[in-house]
C-alpha cells in the first residue's frame, strides 16, 4: 500500500512538473509515430530529429539577442 502511494505520488509530481509533462508528451508522440510509421523511432531518425531541433534552438537563441 505504501509503495503504491509512493509510485502514484511520483507520477503526479512528474505530471505537475512542466519538464516532466513535456517529456511524457514527447515519449507519447514518439510511440505514436512509431505505430503510425514503422521505422520512425530508429536511432538514425532520432539523431536526425535532434540535429534539426538543435539548429532551430540555436536560431531561436540568436533571435532573442537581436
Amino acid at each position: 500500500m505504501i509503495i503504491k502511494n509512493i509510485k502514484n505520488t511520483f507520477l503526479i509530481d512528474k505530471i505537475n512538473n512542466p519538464v516532466g509533462l513535456a517529456f511524457i508528451i514527447s515519449m507519447l508522440l514518439l510511440i505514436i509515430g512509431q505505430i503510425v510509421s514503422p521505422g520512425f523511432a530508429t536511432l538514425k531518425q532520432i539523431i536526425n530529429l535532434l540535429i534539426v531541433a538543435s539548429f532551430l534552438g540555436i536560431v531561436a537563441g540568436g533571435q532573442t539577442l537581436v
